[in-house]
């Protein structure tokens, strides 16, 4: 398997799995077990990713490697947040 293709995988995977611990998380709550087991295998994809990127380009810190991943905004997580603000 090649080096983009694994990338595009991993981040398939990445989105996939943000999916289900909001959707658990909508659910059970923050602190639900779904959520929980969803959120650590998360952190393991993204883990991965990291390693993956790690390899090819040097490190710019977790702000730079937060927005390559295009993560979620406060609001898909907590939609109050954005109401109350």
């Amino acid at each position: 398997m090649g080096r983009y293709s694994e990338k595009e995988k991993l981040l398939v995977s990445i989105d996939e799995k943000r999916k289900l611990m909001i959707d658990a998380a909508k659910k059970q709550g923050f602190t639900g077990y779904d959520t929980i087991r969803h959120s650590q295998e998360l952190d393991c994809l993204m883990n991965e990713y990291h390693q993956l990127m790690q390899e090819k380009e040097p490190s710019q810190g977790i702000q730079g490697f937060v927005k390559k991943l295009g993560l979620w905004s406060r609001a898909d997580v907590m939609p109050a947040y954005e109401a109350n603000k």
